[in-house]
């Protein structure tokens, strides 16, 4: 596995870019933490002061941003020879063939760029979790990351628009603009939990059983199983990521369109490892926000799948299941 001498050239440069923005903000380590203060406080407002705690999570934070720009930067800048040694190892071909791979898509940059997100979204979710434990249940990140859920819900029902293109049967069509509709549906439905449908963006009051029985008190049906979710988040962190490896690993060759449309693409590998080892303490905020990425990036990559499809291989599948 060879890399282009201009790209190593630009990766190189950023490597240099990325150590002179470590050095610089090591120097203004102070300004930088005052920056990020005003930046909160300004959030805040003026009758939230900052407690000794943010103090500390924005020290953190700082300390986070220099160091991963340092390790990023020495990576781009020993690209090239990190290749040379581990190709001394690794069938770096075959490992780009696994990850990269997506056989009815015939643009490969998504699948490049997915692989990247999702492994640099668990990695950063992880690290967070490792720095300050976890997030706030309604905090600041779930309330952002729950929007990623409306995001995927239009990215789905715009896909419709490009199913044509596939120049599949008539009845697969319809097959696959009924599972685009479904799983618009299903990301709509955790999109309404999380907000208990409306009821944290009105502020409306709870009733009935909701309020009687609601362990958090809230208009959704996941908060009536809470002591349950010990259980459940790792069962369905540690479910998702085995079935999908034995998937990966020992596929058929003879999948249908849909089927593949519908199995997450290899290039999704980092993110539901990382999704699982998230589980790993019972409920997890962490999860549940990564779990809106992944909706997310499912509906990207669903998208490009149908806006670029790999028409001969899609033929040939029709064509077999047919005969």
């Amino acid at each position: 596995m060879s890399i282009n001498k201009n790209t190593v050239l630009l990766l190189r440069l950023a490597g240099v870019l990325g150590l002179v923005a470590t050095l610089v903000m090591f120097l203004n380590f102070s300004g930088i933490e005052s920056f990020l203060k005003g930046l909160y406080s300004g959030f805040l407002g003026h009758d939230h002061p900052i407690t000794d705690l943010g103090n500390l999570a924005i020290h953190k934070v700082v300390i986070l941003i220099i160091f991963c720009t340092f390790i990023l930067s020495v990576f781009l800048l020993f690209l090239k020879l990190i290749v040379f040694v581990l190709g001394k190892f690794i069938d770096l071909e075959k490992v780009a063939g696994f990850f990269l791979k997506d056989e009815i898509c015939s643009k490969k940059q998504p699948a490049i760029y997915l692989l990247i997100i999702g492994a640099a979204v668990g990695v950063f979710y992880n690290i967070f979790f490792l720095t300050f434990g976890q997030p706030y249940k309604e905090g600041f990140m779930e309330d952002y990351t729950e929007l990623l859920y409306v995001f995927a819900v239009f990215i789905l029902l715009l896909s419709l628009t490009q199913i044509n293109k596939t120049k599949l049967p008539f009845r697969r069509k319809i097959e696959i603009a009924l599972f685009l509709v479904g799983m618009a549906a299903v990301f709509f439905i955790l999109f309404g939990e999380e907000v208990s449908w409306g009821q944290r963006v009105i502020g409306y009051e709870s009733f009935g059983v909701f309020q009687k029985y609601n362990y958090q008190d809230e208009v959704n049906f996941h908060n009536f199983f809470n002591p349950l979710f010990v259980f459940a988040y790792p069962l369905a962190g540690h479910s998702l990521f085995i079935v999908l490896i034995f998937l990966w690993a020992f596929e058929k060759p003879d999948r249908s369109y849909l089927y593949n449309l519908i199995i997450p693409p290899r290039s999704f590998f980092f993110l539901v490892f990382m999704m699982s080892a998230a589980t790993y303490n019972g409920e997890s905020e962490i999860f549940e926000e990564m779990v809106s990425v992944f909706s997310l990036m499912y509906s990207i990559r669903v998208f490009f799948c149908l806006r670029y499809p790999i028409v001969k291989s899609v033929e040939q599948t029709e064509a077999s299941k047919i005969q």
